[in-house]
């Protein structure tokens, strides 16, 4: 079997981007592993995760992402920006529409960097902190944390705990 994969970087992270749905190259019971082995730095290629994009030819396109455990999750930012500027690239285009879930996002051309390198922006939709559903009300409704600081888990396509702290140090 031959898979069309770029191996991409943003902002540290390294996502490969294969060409297609994961269907088209696997079959259902088989994405997760071969997503691990791919991912693996010591046995497979190596990176942060990967992006199946399912190119539609008119500037949109339909896209998972793997972790690199192989596990599916709604998006990885970074990652989206990778898919997003091959597709930009490969349409010529200022603008082009990735579908994930129920989301779509824009990505778009960017200012290039003081090192000349051209960069893509992508627009998430706006956080909710007014769900109809909390994710925690006051029990184990969602995720838990054991972190001494109060923080919020707000609805967004990207599912990321934000803690307000006095003072951080790594």
């Amino acid at each position: 079997m031959a898979l069309s994969i770029a191996k991409t970087h943003g902002s540290r992270n390294d996502i490969f981007v294969i060409d297609g749905a994961p269907d088209d190259h696997f079959a259902p019971g088989e994405v997760t592993r071969a997503v691990g082995l791919l991912c693996d730095r010591r046995r497979g290629l190596g990176s942060d995760g990967v992006y199946f994009v399912a190119d539609n030819g008119d500037g949109t396109a339909r896209a998972w992402f793997f972790n690199p455990d192989g596990s599916e999750a709604l998006l990885c930012g970074n990652g989206m920006r990778c898919a997003g500027r091959l597709l930009l690239d490969r349409h010529q285009a200022e603008s082009a529409v990735l579908h994930t879930g129920p989301y779509s996002f824009t990505v778009r051309n960017a200012e290039t960097s003081p090192h000349g390198v051209r960069q893509v922006a992508v627009e998430l939709p706006p956080v909710d902190f007014t769900p109809a559903e909390p994710i925690v009300a006051g029990g184990s409704a969602g995720p838990s944390s054991t972190s001494p600081y109060p923080h919020s888990t707000p609805p967004a396509a990207s599912r990321h705990s934000r803690s307000p702290t006095p003072t951080w140090s790594p």
